[in-house]
């Protein structure tokens, strides 16, 4: 587990917002100083300054990624402990069972039932 709380991992989030901001002018900055090379409409230096900031953008993006899931992810909390053949539903927390080849579905009482 880590020592960091959620509240560092934010933080951390939002100062790589922050690169990733200043890294996205950079980008514009770039492509405007080599706006000759994108009206030609052809490969070449245009390609090289696409492929430059796309490596740098990819990897901050996974980094980035990484880190907002991890920042502002919250365990699921079961409502109570589930019994044997019971599974539980990762979308609305209800407890799933299993009756002899039948499977059933037991949502709480305002929800309806659907059967697969």
């Amino acid at each position: 587990m880590s020592s960091l709380s959620k509240d560092e991992f934010e933080t951390a989030r939002k100062i790589l917002y922050r690169y990733y901001d200043t890294l996205v002018e950079q980008v514009a900055e770039d492509i405007i100083r080599h706006s000759e090379e994108f009206d030609k409409g052809t490969f070449g230096n245009a390609d090289d300054v696409i492929e430059r900031h796309h490596c740098r953008i990819s990897r901050l993006a996974g980094v980035y990624a990484n880190l907002r899931d991890f920042a502002l992810s919250e365990k699921p909390k079961g409502a109570k402990p589930l019994g044997k053949n019971e599974f539980r539903c990762f979308g609305c927390d209800h407890a799933i069972g299993r009756e002899e080849g039948k499977q059933s579905f037991s949502p709480g009482e305002d929800q309806k039932t659907n059967s697969y």
